[in-house]
């Protein structure tokens, strides 16, 4: 049987959901991981069912989640296709310009919190947003400073549980190194001495 390149895209594609979907329920961990992870996964979501009926019961909750976060997935990762909000199609799709992949389970958890109205932890769309903006000026702060761009997995896995306040949440990113404006003005001011320099010297 021949398997196609798209086909090949597909099962990286599947692959990748469910390595953002576990990051996000259980926390960061390496992606080869992703096939025992989900095994332990699925024996924990099954331990406290008795019979057959409860584990048939309690694996169609699960397929229902998985579904929902599907449906969220590929909202994020193929805006222009899937994502009938304009807005969030917009930061969505300035999200994937930024390559930061890593970010996607705390966007899941996100993506869920927006659309389950009735959840203790609910977010309006100005919250989520807000949240996206801060994301894409995170990265883009630490790109000019020329700061780590990648990797970051392990700071948007942590992001899931300190979202719960927003408050929070910023303070958990300014942790982790997120230059303020003063920062940024010297930065340009220093680039751009550079770029003239370097004109100079042509």
């Amino acid at each position: 049987m021949v398997v196609t390149g798209k086909e090949q895209d597909s099962a990286k594609e599947l692959e990748d959901f469910y390595y953002r979907y576990l990051i996000e329920r259980k926390g960061y961990f390496a992606k080869r991981l992703v096939y025992s992870k989900y095994k332990e996964y699925l024996e924990c979501f099954l331990k406290g069912s008795n019979d057959d009926e409860e584990k048939r019961n309690s694996l169609k909750l699960l397929v229902v989640h998985q579904s929902r976060y599907a449906k969220y997935y590929r909202r994020i990762v193929h805006p222009e296709i899937y994502e009938e909000d304009a807005e969030l199609c917009s930061a969505f799709m300035r999200f994937g310009f930024l390559d930061a992949i890593t970010a996607t389970p705390f966007i899941l958890s996100l993506y869920d919190r927006y659309e389950e109205e009735e959840a203790l932890d609910h977010i309006t769309k100005t919250d989520f947003l807000s949240i996206m903006n801060g994301i894409e000026s995170f990265i883009l702060r630490r790109s000019i400073m020329r700061l780590r761009t990648r990797g970051y997995g392990l700071d948007f896995a942590q992001a899931v549980t300190k979202s719960k306040r927003l408050q929070e949440l910023w303070e958990h990113f300014d942790d982790k190194d997120w230059p303020d404006d003063s920062a940024i003005a010297r930065r340009l001011l220093s680039f751009h001495c550079t770029c003239e320099s370097e004109r100079r010297l042509d």
